[in-house]
């Protein structure tokens, strides 16, 4: 008996001990997560900013590494996103397409070359490459190197037209419900087959002798535009003065002031014409670089006879800089004409016509794939542009996670913008621990602050965020000083 009474006394205890003494696992957890609960209690305390309470926050913060949410407000209601919705556009292209995708300008004749003549017609096929710059200072210039191309075919005299035949590409002012004030914004010019400079003219001001008007330039030059200058100098003003009407399709009236002191003062302004604003300038260019053409520019649609590409005679095709440079120049600086070629370009590629609505319908397809039910979300442009995109900020969690396991990883994390290092977020979150650690994309409509992408914690951790801000009074820069804050916060988390 006292035998059995020793060893139920030496159980009793060694159960007892192991009670009062803590697994060191259920410690650890016990600090992790009231690491959480701190996280979380101090982000609740800045979006609990009175500057915001008329405003509407929606943020998703989520582990890649657990598959944690870790902090999610208003995750699953409807923000108009801003250029963040460009992840939408860049992720499908590089899932679809592939990295080492090129935009396409190809060359036809309908005649033959006899001793350096071109007898006939040269009709050029436009496939949407938003990447082609012609005119001063621009560092390379696509339609002098077309011509050394032309020349090296043996064509240095064209006895015809030069024909561009833009009907690859739905030619429209893309983004639906775009407030009117954009239809004079150089950041929403039309679309389509051709695009030269990213569809913006440029015009130069000179300050001249007071009392005088202005000096005026153009870039490019041939254009068809009639520039009317109300723009007098004047020396008694610091700041210049200028505003801008498109009368019309080609005339522009320019009025106001110039300072006496200023350095040349650059009005860029929307082409409405771009296929004619492409030709046009070509045409010039040739005749600039002492290539004679007897015939005149023309769009495929104003011939009186229907083109059959496959019946001309090819003579060579130029490329555009590869994909993963264009999504770096979408995402890295918010590029809206190249997001909305790029749209359309799948839409060519996937379905045989570069539309709005056929790229639309291919990220429908992706976005199911990311788990995303596509009735759930508004996209009516590729650019984030249109005040009537909806998203939510799950769905974009949803987007960076799958980026995130996907092969096309890579290209995409590199193409986003470096905090306090280059692109949009070159002035965000410098001298801060996320400065070179966060990875995103910015977003910014008239009372919409948004940002989304990737950052490390202290432990390494990769976080995927997206914080967007909707309907505030406030200045915008107070949205983004409490979304710098919270990727600061991430950056610094440590759950040790």
């Amino acid at each position: 008996m006292i035998r059995y009474f020793f060893i139920i006394l030496f159980i009793t205890t060694l159960l007892f001990s192991q009670n009062i003494i803590p697994n060191e696992n259920d410690s650890n957890n016990v600090i992790k997560q009231s690491k959480i609960s701190e996280l979380r209690s101090e982000l609740d305390d800045i979006f609990s900013d009175p500057n915001f309470v008329n405003a509407f926050w929606g943020a998703s913060i989520y582990s890649l590494k657990t598959g944690e949410t870790i902090y999610k407000l208003n995750s699953d209601k409807s923000f108009k996103p801003g250029s963040v919705l460009k992840l939408f556009t860049t992720s499908t292209a590089l899932l679809l397409l592939g990295p080492d995708y090129k935009f396409k300008t190809t060359f036809f004749t309908d005649g033959k070359i006899i001793n350096g003549v071109l007898e006939g017609n040269l009709i050029i096929v436009g496939f949407g490459d938003p990447t082609i710059t012609s005119g001063d200072g621009k560092e390379n210039d696509d339609f002098k190197s077309w011509i050394d191309s032309l020349n090296h075919q043996g064509i240095y005299s064209i006895k015809g037209d030069i024909i561009f035949y833009d009907d690859n590409f739905e030619n429209s002012k893309y983004g639906k419900s775009l407030v009117a004030r954009y239809d004079y914004n150089c950041s929403a010019p039309f679309s389509g087959s051709f695009v030269l400079n990213e569809n913006n003219y440029e015009i130069k001001m000179e300050a001249t002798e007071p009392g005088s008007l202005s000096k005026i330039s153009f870039n490019p030059n041939g254009s068809k535009y009639s520039i009317i200058n109300n723009v007098f100098t004047n020396s008694k003003i610091k700041e210049n003065q200028i505003d801008y009407f498109i009368e019309d399709v080609y005339k522009i009236i320019i009025d106001g002031q110039i300072s006496s002191s200023s350095s040349p003062h650059i009005i860029r302004f929307p082409i409405n014409n771009p296929s004619e604003f492409f030709a046009n300038t070509f045409y010039e260019v040739l005749a600039e670089e002492g290539l004679v053409v007897k015939g005149s520019p023309k769009i495929n649609s104003e011939l009186n006879r229907q083109l059959d590409i496959n019946e001309l005679n090819y003579l060579f095709e130029v490329h555009s800089l590869r994909l993963t440079d264009i999504a770096a120049e979408i995402n890295k600086n918010s590029n809206n004409i190249y997001a909305e070629q790029l749209l359309k370009a799948i839409g060519y590629e996937l379905y045989g016509y570069g539309s709005t609505k056929n790229g639309l319908i291919a990220i429908e397809k992706i976005i199911q794939q990311m788990g995303i039910n596509p009735t759930n979300v508004q996209i009516v442009d590729g650019s984030g542009v249109s005040p009537i995109n909806l998203i939510t900020p799950n769905q974009v969690t949803k987007l960076l996670s799958y980026m995130y396991k996907s092969d096309s990883f890579e290209e995409f994390y590199k193409s986003l913008s470096i905090a306090g290092f280059d692109g949009t977020l070159i002035e965000r979150m410098t001298k801060s621990t996320a400065e070179n650690n966060f990875r995103g994309k910015s977003g910014y409509l008239e009372n919409v602050r948004s940002l989304a992408g990737y950052i490390k914690t202290t432990d390494n951790e990769p976080i995927a965020l997206v914080l967007i801000a909707n309907n505030f009074l406030v200045p915008s820069q107070l949205a983004s000083y409490a979304q710098d804050k919270i990727c600061n916060l991430l950056a610094n988390f440590t759950r040790n």
